[in-house]
């Protein structure tokens, strides 16, 4: 496709703070007040990310600033990816969730969570390829 023109590129968004989660939570929904405050705890630049941000990087990717671009995979997410010490607490939790609403096997990411808690106490930025 790249010899006709054609780029592909990815837009990987974290915690999006959409129009229909702005009317609910000024119903004071208290259960979308607190996966809001889980979203806004794993990104560090704070807060959560809005329809606004992804559109300006998808924009970006579409326009000729990004003719040299393809194959990239772009993430919007406020920094929750460079979080490596809060993610197994925040995936344990929500595996938890998901455990408690059915039949959910969570044994290999229960160990895969342990292997990346092993490698932050080590002192690793994160996981690598080679260790996981």
């Amino acid at each position: 496709m790249a010899g006709h023109g054609v780029r592909a590129n990815a837009v990987i968004p974290g915690g999006t703070m959409t129009d229909t989660d702005e009317e609910w939570l000024q119903l004071g929904l208290p259960d979308l007040s607190m996966q809001l405050s889980e979203v806004e705890r794993t990104q560090p630049l704070g807060g959560s990310c809005s329809m606004q941000d992804i559109a300006s990087v998808i924009g970006f990717l579409a326009s000729d600033l990004a003719n040299a671009m393809t194959g990239a995979c772009l993430p919007v997410d406020r920094g929750a990816l460079v979080m490596p010490s809060i993610q197994p607490q925040v995936v344990s939790e929500q595996m938890v969730e998901m455990k408690n609403m059915g039949d959910f096997n969570i044994v290999p990411t229960e160990l895969r969570l342990q292997q990346l808690a092993e490698l932050i106490k080590a002192g690793a930025h994160g996981p690598s390829s080679s260790s996981l």
